[in-house]
């Protein structure tokens, strides 16, 4: 009961809605918003490196106003490399249809710097939670995958809270 208890606060604590905090008047901006392209269909075009991103976590749901839902958490990256596949399956997506998690230079590259709690554009990527996002891209060694802080823009490799959050991608289709 207690250990569920903990996790379950943790959690809450990683998605609540706290006031993100950014710095533009002593951090430049990293993150150019007029390069991602809202798109009707939940989904945000990333016009600079090609890519198409979920606009919300996954377990969320696309809404007009962000993303509504809690996001799911995945404790390893074998269960969030899982969680891609079956995404593809039970949307039938094959080829270039397929999404798939970042490496670790494509989820950099939506890491907005001047802010923390989170570290992003919230106009484009709104109700991102506070926590660790998986990458496709292993660790030195090979046992795990990079992971990014979206609370600080840190990239981490300890494994303490082991609940890690995921966005998908693919190829910007023309």
């Amino acid at each position: 009961m207690f250990k569920k208890t903990v996790t379950a606060l943790i959690l809450m604590t990683a998605f609540s809605a706290s006031a993100q905090d950014c710095t533009y008047d002593t951090v430049r901006a990293t993150m150019n918003s007029d390069l991602f392209i809202q798109n009707d269909d939940g989904t945000v075009s990333d016009v600079r490196n090609g890519l198409l991103w979920q606009k919300c976590s996954l377990g969320q749901t696309a809404t007009e106003a962000g993303c509504s839902g809690v996001p799911t958490t995945f404790a390893t990256w074998q269960e969030a490399l899982q969680a891609a596949e079956q995404f593809n399956t039970e949307n039938n997506l094959e080829g270039a249809e397929r999404w798939r998690l970042p490496n670790i230079k494509e989820l950099s590259a939506i890491v907005e710097y001047a802010c923390v709690a989170p570290s992003i554009d919230l106009t484009v990527f709104p109700d991102t939670p506070n926590g660790r996002f998986w990458t496709s891209t292993p660790k030195a060694g090979g046992l795990g995958a990079r992971v990014i802080d979206f609370t600080d823009a840190q990239e981490v490799d300890r494994e303490t809270l082991p609940e890690r959050y995921i966005r998908l991608t693919r190829l910007l289709s023309e």
